[in-house]
């Protein structure tokens, strides 16, 4: 079994390793190459030795993984749904209560948030105001009176929403709210699934980004030159516009919340996006 270690304890840990690795032993010394350097993947010129902190987060993660996605086969996960989470969910608990681990597993969901996908089939399995089946998140913790506005109970299952496998959105009459309704994600049918996605980020935007930082990090060690972060930022964002409109998308409820997102203009009717 896992748990998470305080990063004092890292830091102890990584400077003996750090002594061990330039010395031979653990008495005081400099060192010539920074420790996250030496962390680095072999085929960009590091050791490959794992950063103990990012280690120690993603076997952590994947204990949060199995909680969210109902691990019957571990006493453990019982444990903490019977006598941790009670009646709420991993996404809406309270990160401020309990013991100190408890509470920095709990505030791992948002990392990995974006690594996980509600697969909606019949919306029975979900809960409508506190499962992220939407873009938004848990609605629950950004339309608080969301139940109340939508005359639904705030433990509603998603599958009020849904009639013969359409959406069937309870009227709204809060304005805010209906910001909710206007990128509703694709009903698959069948069973509702909960999914660990092998990326977060779709690939090409993903292997964009990572060739990006390869750059300027090349640019900074052999040319000796670098750009500003503000200039970095910028010229990524451009990039990355360029790249979705390159992109030729599907007309889906997802496409047209990435174009909002990005602030680009809805193709019209006729366009090679379209």
């Amino acid at each position: 079994m896992a748990f998470i270690l305080p990063k004092m304890i890292i830091r102890e840990i990584e400077k003996c390793l750090r002594s061990f690795l330039r010395k031979g032993s653990t008495g005081v010394g400099y060192a010539k190459v920074s420790w996250h350097q030496v962390c680095w993947p072999i085929e960009e010129g590091g050791l490959g030795i794992r950063d103990l902190l990012a280690l120690n987060r993603g076997l952590m993660s994947w204990h949060l993984w199995r909680i969210i996605s109902g691990d019957r086969s571990s006493l453990w996960v019982d444990w903490i749904s019977h006598y941790r989470l009670r009646e709420h969910l991993v996404w809406t608990v309270s990160d401020r209560s309990g013991s100190w681990g408890w509470r920095k597993l709990v505030r791992l969901r948002a990392v990995i948030r974006p690594f996980i996908e509600y697969r909606i089939g019949s919306g029975s399995s979900f809960l409508l105001w506190h499962d992220p089946w939407h873009e938004l998140g848990p609605l629950i913790t950004r339309f608080p009176l969301g139940p109340r506005h939508s005359s639904t109970l705030p433990m509603a299952s998603l599958d009020q929403a849904i009639v013969e496998g359409a959406w069937s959105w309870p009227p709204i009459t809060n304005m805010e709210s209906i910001e909710i309704t206007h990128s509703l994600p694709v009903i698959h049918g069948g069973e509702d699934r909960i999914l660990w996605r092998d990326k977060g980020v779709p690939f090409p935007l993903q292997q964009h980004m990572t060739c990006s930082t390869h750059q300027e990090h090349n640019c900074r060690i052999f040319r000796q030159t670098s750009r500003t972060p503000l200039d970095i930022a910028r010229s990524t964002v451009n990039e990355i516009r360029d790249l979705i409109i390159s992109t030729e998308l599907p007309h889906t409820v997802s496409s047209r919340g990435l174009y909002r997102l990005w602030q680009i203009p809805w193709p019209v009717e006729g366009d090679a996006a379209s």
